[in-house]
């Protein structure tokens, strides 16, 4: 699996990968992503899973060449069983941002135990 900003479990993080992998296996909720590619026409899918065959499709992300494209969603997006990114032609790297996914009841972090 690829690193991350900070700790998967207790805290928001972020991962960049330049090729498709497991971002995490842990429930976490999604925020948005950030694509560059080399040239026009890269391709990014994300999928709320482990991976592309079992996973639920998020969203797929292009870019315009050589620019950061932000992607940010307007409520995060629940992923229960993990997050996969696949990354296809053009793709330079891939920036995805997320934080612990806190089940209904359950004190989230920082808030004790």
């Amino acid at each position: 699996m690829a690193p991350v900003g900070v700790s998967r479990e207790r805290t928001a993080g972020w991962t960049r990968l330049t090729a498709s992998d497991i971002v995490t296996t842990h429930p976490v909720a999604l925020h948005g992503v950030v694509i560059r590619v080399t040239t026009t026409g890269g391709l990014a899918s994300v999928y709320a899973g482990t991976d592309a065959t079992a996973g639920r499709l998020i969203g797929s992300f292009t870019g315009t060449a050589n620019v950061s494209n932000p992607v940010t969603f307007p409520q995060p997006i629940a992923c229960e069983h993990g997050l996969y990114a696949e990354l296809a032609g053009t793709v330079a790297e891939l920036t995805l941002v997320y934080s612990p996914l806190v089940p209904p009841g359950l004190p989230t972090p920082g808030q004790g135990t």
